[in-house]
């Protein structure tokens, strides 16, 4: 009898540990991806799923104007590495996490350029331009965005470079720009009329979207929460708006921590903001509401762009 009890007690004991496995490993897999699933219950009749990979932030790309070069790190800004060096004036840049490409325009030789995520395989798409500056992509369509502020218009062309187009001209300094797939739209920021403007994706309906900023650089895009977020350089503060324009937040504001921001880029996974001072000569992070700012890299040179890699 008593050998009974002891074998029933250990398969007791071995049901239970497999269930606090299986509820362990989907609340992993919920703080991973921010989104609260159902725990789906275990037992000898309900066979197990395989667990789907989770898709996080992998790196961040920045550009640096003064040291001519590219480079990228771990989120944390561990292992900091060269990736692209003897860019002659590397400003804005995108990446394509599933092409596996970052793209970065080159204000001083004009031109659209690409590489493998490691640098390798460097091309010049688009040559002949003036200053481009900003830099968006629709991978999806296979096309590439680009703003070229001497030339005061956005272009686009396919991701190869081949059939260079016009979609809107006659702006003053435009600047930072970032894309709406969802909606359908561009967004773009204008360092000459200090608006951000939208128009459709073919360069229609242009309008704007919030005027009267001081000098406005970079824009990103929140597109599940249909939020733009901007750096201004001149009012030294990261701020948001709904799509429409309404509601402007300030979120980060001030002399100590923000001097001159450029670049910024969302990761929505982790409820985070990524962006890069260029007088600091630091990258730094802060929670999407503008608290937590944590340092990240320093010690750059002149840091216009930033990009994050999802893998």
């Amino acid at each position: 009898i008593m050998k009974k009890l002891v074998l029933l007690f250990g398969a007791f004991a071995l049901i239970g540990c497999g269930e606090k496995k299986e509820v362990d490993r989907n609340a992993e897999a919920d703080a991973g991806s921010g989104i609260n699933e159902p725990v789906e219950p275990s037992g000898p009749s309900q066979p197990k799923k395989p667990s789907e990979k989770q898709i996080q932030l992998s790196a961040i790309y920045w550009t640096d104007t003064t040291n001519q070069k590219i480079q990228r790190s771990n989120p944390d800004g561990a292992n900091v590495e060269d990736v692209v060096d003897g860019v002659d004036s590397p400003e804005q840049i995108a990446v394509d996490s599933v092409g596996k490409h970052i793209y970065w325009a080159d204000g001083k030789k004009g031109e659209i350029q690409r590489a493998d995520l490691d640098g390798s395989n460097p091309e010049n798409l688009v040559t002949g331009l003036k200053s481009p500056r900003g830099i968006a992509l629709d991978a999806a369509q296979d096309k590439i965005y680009w703003t070229d502020f001497p030339a005061y218009k956005i272009q686009r062309a396919n991701l190869d470079g081949s059939e260079v187009e016009d979609l809107v001209t006659g702006l003053k300094i435009p600047i930072g720009i970032t894309l709406d797939l969802k909606h359908g739209k561009m967004y773009w920021v204008d360092n000459g009329t200090d608006k951000i403007q939208e128009a459709n994706l073919d360069g229609t309906g242009l309008r704007d979207i919030v005027t009267g900023l001081s000098s406005p650089y970079g824009i990103t895009l929140d597109a599940t929460n249909d939020k733009i977020y901007w750096t201004d350089r001149g009012t030294r503060k990261i701020q948001r708006a709904n799509l429409d324009g309404s509601e402007v937040e300030d979120l980060i504001v001030g002399f100590g921590t923000l001097l001159a921001p450029k670049g910024i880029a969302l990761d929505l996974t982790a409820g985070k903001m990524y962006w890069v001072d260029e007088i600091k000569k630091v990258v730094h992070r802060a929670n999407l509401d503008g608290s937590g700012i944590e340092l990240v890299v320093t010690g750059l040179a002149e840091p216009p762009g930033i990009a994050l890699l999802y893998q």
